[in-house]
């Protein structure tokens, strides 16, 4: 199983998710997914977002904060989707939409870092699209990007940018409507 998996089972006990089970999840994972390691420590500053016709440009700034060690880091962008909206597709709480390695950065300086997410990267996969053929789609709904060091990292910078609100599950009744499963 991979870091999607694990994340979501985070996300459902976090939420209270009917039927999450008794999961702990520093017992189960180790090292998050995009886990790494330097020598030297770095502070991202505030992310800031803009949109063009075809993707998003996640800009920000990281800080060597190292008294010691100049170093590189690797900083990491992941997207969350709506989870089972229209199409009723449910999907992952994170899932990385992009990634850039600074060049290295002098303890105690600042680097600007960029990365780009494409819009066909938060499509989702849906059988039931283009008469049954199956095909990509784009759900209507909220999306949230985050910058994280890992996985969780991000997940945990999603709920913060949510004010203490979760993510909306929904599920289609059998009339097509969509209809609350957990609160928001």
């Amino acid at each position: 199983m991979g870091y999607r998996y694990y994340e979501t089972r985070y996300e459902d006990v976090v939420l209270g998710a009917q039927k999450a089970g008794d999961y702990d999840y520093s017992a189960t994972v180790a090292y998050p997914f995009g886990y790494g390691l330097s020598y030297a420590t770095f502070e991202y500053g505030v992310p800031s977002v803009t949109e063009d016709e075809d993707s998003y440009t996640v800009t920000l700034d990281v800080t060597n904060t190292s008294d010691t060690y100049d170093g590189k880091e690797v900083v990491q962008v992941y997207v969350q989707k709506p989870y089972a909206g229209r199409a009723g597709v449910e999907t992952a709480s994170v899932e990385l939409a992009g990634y850039a390695k600074t060049d290295v950065i002098p303890r105690g300086e600042s680097r600007p870092v960029t990365i780009d997410i494409s819009k066909e990267s938060l499509t989702t996969y849906d059988v039931t699209a283009n008469g049954g053929k199956g095909g990509y789609i784009l759900e209507e709904g909220t999306y949230y990007i985050a910058v994280g060091r890992d996985s969780h990292d991000a997940l945990n910078n999603i709920f913060r940018g949510q004010g203490g609100k979760r993510r909306q599950r929904q599920h289609s009744g059998h009339d097509g409507r969509r209809q609350r499963a957990d609160g928001v």
